[in-house]
């Protein structure tokens, strides 16, 4: 039997293939392409159940459209690579801003993705304020857009000193 050499799936390409996964899945979410463009977005929109199809043909199968289950806007996520060693980097940010970075910018693997819980019943998102903390310290952009997103999307708010 021979074995081939390791492979590791690179932190941008997993990204990718989430946001791909949730468009193919989600194609008429107004949420998160409006979030994308810099509008504000309607959030009910994207929870109406409305046809996939374009067509008034009233024979033609119609489909809900159901929300994202990971608006780039409003999700957090971590990188952690070659955690342990000396060259160990971590990242943090909404998804939007993590799949703005290249390959180059995490580096050789190993790495882990980590994808912040949110609540699928559409209330706040799961995050303990200690471990909002500690991830900010790592978040790209300066910050900003993670402890909006911490605020608005997962009810965390920033300890003052």
């Amino acid at each position: 039997m021979r074995y081939g050499p390791p492979r590791f799936m690179n932190p941008a390409t997993a990204i990718e293939q989430i946001l791909y996964t949730e468009n193919e899945r989600h194609p008429a979410s107004s949420s998160s392409k409006s979030k994308t463009d810099g509008s504000a977005g309607d959030d009910d929109e994207a929870t109406s159940s409305t046809s996939r199809a374009s067509s008034p043909d009233p024979t033609m199968v119609q489909y809900p459209v159901y929300p994202t289950l990971l608006d780039p806007h409003k999700t957090l996520i971590m990188t952690l690579s070659r955690l342990g060693t000396p060259t160990q980097q971590i990242m943090s940010g909404t998804l939007e801003e993590m799949a703005s970075l290249t390959e180059e910018d995490f580096g050789g693997p190993l790495h882990s993705v980590v994808i912040v819980g949110g609540n699928s019943s559409g209330g706040k998102g799961r995050l303990h304020p200690l471990e909002a903390e500690y991830a900010a310290k790592f978040a790209v952009g300066g910050g900003e857009e993670f402890w909006r997103c911490a605020k608005e999307d997962y009810g965390v708010e920033r300890e003052s000193i």
